[in-house]
């Protein structure tokens, strides 16, 4: 595999090294103007490049048409505009960067008017009036480049910033893998940004000497891409791993730089072509990440095989299945048995598999008995293959709760999380399996560091406050939804939960109006309106409420709910014996969702009957 690190530099010796105008040409991609617009990103990222790699001369407004924009061979660049607009956007932005943020930057790069090569010039320093420092003065680049370059040969220093609110080996760097972002305008790479982004975040989730935090959504970055530092405090990290992948002519760029937070110097760049295969290019990034934050990799993650077909397969079943949708998560099954197909002994396949039949059993996509048989064989086979997969023992542990063999399913969390102590999905499910055997404060413990190590999912936090539900501490409850509506105003989810709240405090005209945000969010969805029918009853209006129950006790076109929910809605409405057949049907069935009637407020109207206790015992033992 090449990668480009190697490039040479320009001359004469007054003008920048091809790699100092790499990190400038990173640092300038970073802001906001380029961030937002992909075009412009991708039309200066060409020229660019290829003035770096010798074929300045070669840039033409019809080749650059071609080659970025996707225009046809042959096409009349002059009825067609599109690249002298792109380079009087790239202009403007150039010139509104080197006016602001990067009036002190020690790299020139600029498009001269009326032509298409760009130039690159060494700026040299402002001296500034002898005196104190100002505190919000920027250190130079220059000056900040040099001391990095001493310290790499001395070894001097480490990356060792202490992040104090960080509650696993505070003593160890810290660093956020930001989600890869495809530049090329018609989105033919999302696929490929997002499975890179997904390896390099498992992958370096297994070095013991590093803690890696989750990978903020792409979409919340591009409002915050701009500000590393804010970025950096938010995740309380010490570095940041940013790429992005850019259409070259026919094929992907792959860009990549490793970000100290502290200052927003770069600590090392480099980019590769697509015409690679992927595995390989990640090696290279992790090795050198590495290198930067002078840590060791494991051999097992420098060594790790995988055809390349097979690889873009299990890429294109990730993105699937990252949907959570119930047709996307099915494709994304026969993706991955594809892979396998073409490479047996792919460990990640497998676990990947186990993982989508465990989503789908936890919505209530398919049958309990189908998802556990096959969910199970698959996850056990990726730990034959791969033992180390933290995902494969968090999906086993998932299958086990699904079982209800609380103890079991707590060994595979466990395993989950001290293979990767970065991995926020381990603890909050581990968490869930806590509160079931009714240990809430370890549950509580377990779910804030699922939302402490992944600060931007809305969904950990209202975990937590459905906990709070069970544990009847609902000002707590009502508190973290309040936080989660502040920045989403309309998840359903937390709708659905305040209406739970204020069932439970025999508030039903707050329960109510929850209740039908909850179902004007999805109108004729089951699910929803099943929670308004015993709102609608509590708050007097039986004769509507009559009439939703038997639209959703007889649905056309959809699944009914199943036998657990059924029980939760007549116990809401004070219907003890109706609740009690339900929740005997739940049994029956194996709803995978049971356990969870030992402590839901909900369910008092039948605690004390020996129907109910004879029930629990058999879950959960006498």
């Amino acid at each position: 595999m090449e990668s480009s690190a190697s490039a040479n530099s320009l001359s004469p010796a007054s003008q920048p090294s091809a790699k100092q105008i790499r990190e400038q040409l990173a640092r300038i991609l970073r802001t906001a103007d380029f961030v937002k617009y992909p075009r412009s990103s991708a039309l200066l990222t060409h020229v660019v490049e290829e003035t770096l790699a010798g074929r300045g001369a070669q840039i033409k407004e019809a080749t650059v048409g071609v080659e970025v924009f996707g225009c046809p061979l042959g096409y009349d660049c002059k009825a067609d505009s599109v690249v002298r607009t792109q380079a009087r956007s790239v202009r403007k932005k150039l010139a509104r960067y080197y006016a602001g943020e990067g009036e002190r930057d020690s790299v020139l790069i600029e498009i001269p008017k009326g032509a298409y090569v760009p130039e690159f010039r060494s700026l040299q320093e402002k001296i500034a009036p002898a005196g104190p420092p100002s505190p919000n003065r920027r250190f130079s680049p220059r000056l900040v480049a040099g001391l990095l370059v001493l310290a790499v040969v001395a070894g001097a220093a480490a990356l060792t910033i202490q992040i104090a609110s960080a509650s696993r080996h505070p003593h160890l760097p810290a660093l956020a893998v930001l989600s890869f972002v495809d530049l090329d305008p018609d989105r033919r790479f999302d696929t490929l940004a997002f499975g890179i982004t997904e390896d390099l975040q498992r992958d370096l989730a297994r070095v013991s000497a590093l803690r890696l935090h989750a990978t903020p959504p792409a979409a919340q970055l591009v409002r915050e891409r701009s500000d590393y530092s804010a970025l950096s405090r938010k995740l309380a990290v010490d570095a940041l791993l940013e790429g992005e992948v850019a259409p070259f002519g026919n094929r992907a760029q792959i860009r990549v730089s490793l970000i100290r937070a502290s200052d927003n110097s770069i600590l090392w760049t480099d980019h590769f072509s697509s015409d690679l295969p992927a595995g390989p290019i990640e090696r290279q990034i992790e090795q050198n990440v590495a290198n930067a934050l002078r840590v060791k990799l494991p051999p097992v993650l420098s060594a790790r095989p995988e055809n390349p077909q097979a690889h873009n397969l299990y890429f294109a079943a990730r993105a699937l299945w990252a949907t959570r949708e119930a047709e996307k998560t099915r494709q994304a099954i026969g993706l991955f048995q594809q892979a396998l197909s073409i490479d047996p002994g792919y460990a990640l396949a497998y676990a990947g598999i186990a993982d989508a039949y465990g989503l789908m059993m936890a919505h209530g996509q398919i049958d309990y008995s189908t998802a556990v048989g096959r969910g199970e064989q698959a996850a056990r086979r990726a730990l034959e293959l791969d033992p180390s997969l933290a995902e494969a023992h968090a999906a086993l542990g998932l299958i086990e709760s699904a079982r209800w063999q609380w103890n079991a399913a707590a060994a595979e969390y466990q395993r989950a999380i001290e293979l990767n102590p970065s991995y926020d999905r381990a603890f909050e499910r581990a968490g869930v399996n806590r509160f079931e055997l009714g240990d809430f404060v370890s549950a509580e413990r377990l779910l804030r560091e699922s939302e402490r190590l992944n600060p931007y999912s809305m969904a950990l936090p209202l975990i937590r406050a459905e906990l709070y539900y069970y544990w009847r501490r609902y000002n707590d409850s009502e508190d973290l939804i309040r936080d989660v509506q502040r920045a989403e105003p309309h998840n359903v989810t937390a709708f659905q939960l305040l209406a739970h709240d204020f069932l439970a405090q025999h508030q039903p005209l707050p329960a109510l109006q929850a209740a039908r945000s909850a179902a004007a969010l999805f109108p004729d969805n089951l699910l929803f309106d099943g929670e308004l029918v015993p709102c609608l009853n509590a708050a007097g209006r039986s004769a509507e409420a009559a009439e939703l129950l038997r639209a959703v006790l007889h649905p056309h076109g959809t699944d009914p709910l199943d036998n657990y929910g059924l029980a939760l809605l007549y116990a809401r409405m004070g219907n003890k014996e109706t609740t009690l057949k339900y929740l005997q049907d739940a049994w029956d069935k194996h709803v995978p969702d049971l356990p969870s009637m030992r402590w839901d407020p909900a369910l008092d109207i039948v605690r004390d009957d020996p129907r109910y206790r004879a029930l629990a015992a058999k879950i959960y033992g006498p």
